[in-house]
């Protein structure tokens, strides 16, 4: 059994203004295009699987919460549990110029984007002992999450580092009445994005558990066993 956070970390974002060394016109003008490549940098922060052994009955029903009726049987007995979460923190630097009275634009230059994951939380029904026949069940199964949420991060870092550049080179410019509204504007617009290529990674990564968790699934598993 699976649950998942998404969390989207505080983005900062920084303003690098460019101004025209002639007189502004009093017509508003095309947003200047960049004067260098995007540059995207991608990198995960990992983290170490937290087991919690020898958790009681009660506690792992508590943790499952909502998750059980996932099994079809509300009275299912929760024999383990994988929590799991990351956060994505990024900021941008931007090229900003004046294109009219009291109009700005702004591109994105550069972004750095850091996937964290927070926690992978490996959860065993206390009644099972190390290495016994029933805690090596549940535990290959909840491995089964595991490879699933990291495979997940893997293939955001590779979606992120591949798709970012051309997708950021092609967005529209930021635009508003001060530098620093143009600037939120270009990061409202990298923002959508990035959610973009997030949500259907993460789509699957649901999918994939909800395939894990499964009556057929769970029936399976108590059958590796004599007793249980």
């Amino acid at each position: 059994m699976a649950r998942i956070n998404y969390i989207i970390g505080r983005l900062v974002f920084i303003f690098l203004t460019v101004f025209g060394l002639s007189a502004l016109s009093q017509t508003r003008s095309p947003c200047p295009a960049l004067k260098k490549e995007v540059n995207v940098s991608v990198i995960t922060s990992p983290r170490d699987i937290t087991y919690q052994l020898g958790v009681k009955q009660n506690k792992l029903n508590q943790l499952a919460g909502k998750t059980l009726r996932t099994r079809g049987n509300n009275s299912s007995r929760v024999l383990g549990l994988t929590s799991t979460g990351h956060s994505i923190a990024y900021e941008m630097s931007s090229q900003t110029a004046r294109i009219g009275p009291n109009r700005y634009c702004s591109r994105i230059r550069s972004v750095n984007m850091n996937i964290l994951v927070t926690k992978i939380n490996v959860y065993v029904l206390g009644e099972y002992r190390r290495g016994s026949c029933q805690y090596n069940a549940v535990i290959d199964h909840e491995h089964e999450h595991v490879a699933t949420f990291q495979s997940g991060i893997k293939t955001l870092e590779r979606e992120f580092t591949s798709k970012l550049p051309h997708t950021i080179h092609n967005l529209p410019p930021g635009i508003g009445a001060t530098p620093k509204q143009a600037g939120q504007s270009a990061f409202r617009n990298l923002k959508h994005s990035i959610n973009k290529l997030r949500k259907p990674i993460e789509r699957m990564m649901k999918l994939r558990n909800r395939q894990i968790d499964t009556p057929k699934s769970y029936k399976l598993l108590t059958q590796q066993c004599i007793n249980w």
